[in-house]
């Protein structure tokens, strides 16, 4: 018979006792023949472990939120007088219809592209609202650029606004 010893010590195997086998009664008492002072049952390294995934997690977290967060959508006019392209005064009815096409650039500043469904647009005038409309440009601005959105307007001023309407009235 082979002596099961343990190297480093050289002392006899406590659970076999030096045999290298077990009795049958005893056999399904154990589960493993390493003893608790083996340093292979002792973590290494745990504390570094736990802190390098916290800090994967909190960079992968931080570059979700810096990429995909979203930003906002700047809407400006770079003219910044707007002139009808067609005006029709009724003197009789005191009323003046324009029409009006504006372009406005559209900036996406997000790092995926936007599709631009619907724009409400209020002209206003001396800080008085003409009148608000919704258009649907259906517009697909790509990350990161500025597309120009061309914006059709149509207003109707009536007797409230007669000082605008003998302005236009003498300038045709």
């Amino acid at each position: 018979m082979r002596n099961h010893s343990h190297p480093e010590a050289s002392i006899s195997c406590p659970t076999c006792r030096g045999t290298g086998s077990l009795p049958k009664e005893s056999a399904s008492e154990y589960t493993a023949l390493i003893p608790l002072s083996d340093r292979r049952l002792r973590p290494r390294r745990t504390c570094i472990k736990i802190t390098g995934a916290v800090l994967l997690c909190l960079l992968l977290f931080t570059l979700l939120l810096v990429f995909l967060f979203p930003r906002s959508v700047h809407l400006s006019s770079t003219r910044p007088l707007i002139f009808p392209t067609i005006a029709q005064v009724d003197p009789e009815h005191n009323t003046v219809d324009l029409v009006l096409n504006v372009t406005a650039n559209l900036t996406n500043y997000n790092f995926v592209p936007i599709i631009v469904k619907r724009v409400l647009v209020s002209p206003s005038y001396r800080s008085q609202v003409l009148d608000e409309k919704v258009i649907f440009p259906d517009a697909v601005v790509s990350s990161r650029s500025t597309q120009r959105v061309a914006v059709p307007l149509k207003l109707h001023f009536m007797s409230e606004l007669a000082y605008v309407n003998f302005w236009l009235f003498m300038v045709q």
